[in-house]
């Protein structure tokens, strides 16, 4: 009700980022962690959003396709991960999107895993996190064969 879909989807921007959510924010009058929210729901790619306050996970969202996410409630942010070595610098503002380590997030490292962390001056802050996940479609054919070996095919 809040972020209709016809306010909300004509304002995103091509690709994810934390202060399209905010510019939206602004323009929508709703919270921050709505706007995420709602971004997360919207666009199709695999995301999730942690938030944390001084360093700990407070909570997490993700898309029904994004995989599952390690750190739990309470615990430090991933020493690996981009969010915990800005936060552990002190760091205020927004990063830029930058591919991380996926085993800092994930129990996977088969996924090509991007984070973006926007840290507030009261020590919250929320990491914006994008899987690209390789489909099996995209390396193989019906065979099992990666499909740049095989024998070009005519119709």
């Amino acid at each position: 009700m809040l972020a209709p879909f016809k306010l909300f989807d004509p304002l995103l921007s091509q690709d994810p980022d934390l202060k399209d959510a905010q510019r939206l924010r602004d323009h929508l009058n709703v919270s921050l962690e709505a706007t995420i929210r709602r971004m997360i729901d919207r666009r199709e790619e695999c995301l999730a959003a942690v938030w944390s306050r001084n360093g700990q996970v407070r909570y997490s969202v993700k898309s029904s396709r994004f995989p599952w996410i390690t750190c739990k409630r309470g615990e430090r942010l991933p020493h690996l991960s981009l969010a915990g070595k800005i936060v552990a610098n002190g760091a205020k503002g927004f990063s830029s999107v930058t591919e991380t380590n996926p085993l800092a997030w994930l129990s996977r490292s088969d996924v090509e895993l991007f984070e973006q962390t926007r840290v507030a001056n009261n020590g919250h802050a929320v990491t914006l996190l994008l899987a690209d996940l390789a489909d099996a479609d995209d390396d193989e054919d019906d065979s099992g064969s990666l499909k740049e070996l095989n024998m070009p095919g005519f119709r």
